[in-house]
């Protein structure tokens, strides 16, 4: 009887591979490397070359999330590996992964789009016209935003962080001389360590005791060395008129 269900088992994982392998093979030939425009609002199957298809939210518009804290179900103080890869569910709080980040932005022009929240209510945005992030040999650095950023009530809180590369708490590449992701307990294009940081410890009332320690977007308000907000997600869309992969 033993056997009988390894053998069932074996049968429904190689019958699973052949069923990836065959999606991959129709998504290559669909060309869906990207999130459609005028299409319903849902997740949708990217396919980009050397990699296994994976699911994006996508909007009516074209965006992409790429990145998402709503209620702080998600660990986001992980390793290395974790944010290389992506982590936790594309229908809640998640980080889609910056070896596929850089795969979609050295393919094509995108442009960034973060919206942010705090525990009252009040919500903002910024837009960056250029987002582009780097190889892993290089250390996934964020790169081609310089003089991109449109002014909004947000700020540009990003503006340390440009041209640096990503941080981990086991992988430190920031210009600190302590380890900025391991202080504000997530993975981030940390300088020393910065004004930014979306990845961040989360905080459901809204406030942290100590400066820096929550997730925080330090240009918002005068008060946002204090204020941890609540809900973030970071956006990318391909730029009109860029071809096809």
């Amino acid at each position: 009887m033993a056997q009988t269900i390894k053998d069932l088992e074996s049968r429904v994982s190689h019958a699973h591979e052949e069923l990836t392998d065959v999606t991959d093979q129709l998504l290559t030939c669909n060309g869906s490397d990207r999130c459609p425009s005028s299409s319903p609002r849902g997740i949708y199957k990217i396919k980009l070359p050397g990699i296994t298809y994976f699911e994006v939210p996508c909007d009516e518009d074209g965006w992409m999330t790429i990145q998402r804290r709503i209620d702080g179900s998600q660990d986001f103080n992980r390793t290395w590996e974790d944010y290389k890869n992506g982590f936790g569910d594309v229908k809640g709080e998640f980080f889609l992964g910056l070896e596929k980040l850089h795969r979609l932005t050295d393919a094509g022009q995108y442009e960034l789009n973060i919206r942010i929240g705090d525990v009252f209510g009040n919500t903002t945005s910024a837009h960056y016209s250029n987002f582009k992030i780097g190889s892993e040999e290089e250390s996934y650095p964020l790169t081609d935003m310089f003089g991109q950023y449109k002014e909004s009530p947000a700020g540009h809180a990003l503006i340390y962080n440009i041209g640096k590369q990503f941080s981990t708490f086991d992988r430190d590449n920031d210009k600190s001389d302590i380890n900025c992701a391991q202080k504000y307990g997530g993975g981030w294009w940390y300088d020393k360590c910065g004004i930014s940081s979306l990845n961040a410890f989360y905080f459901k009332v809204g406030e942290f005791k100590k400066e820096g320690y929550g997730i925080h977007w330090g240009t918002w308000t005068k008060n946002a060395h204090k204020e941890s907000l609540t809900f973030v997600e970071m956006r990318i869309r391909l730029k009109i008129n860029t071809p096809s992969a």
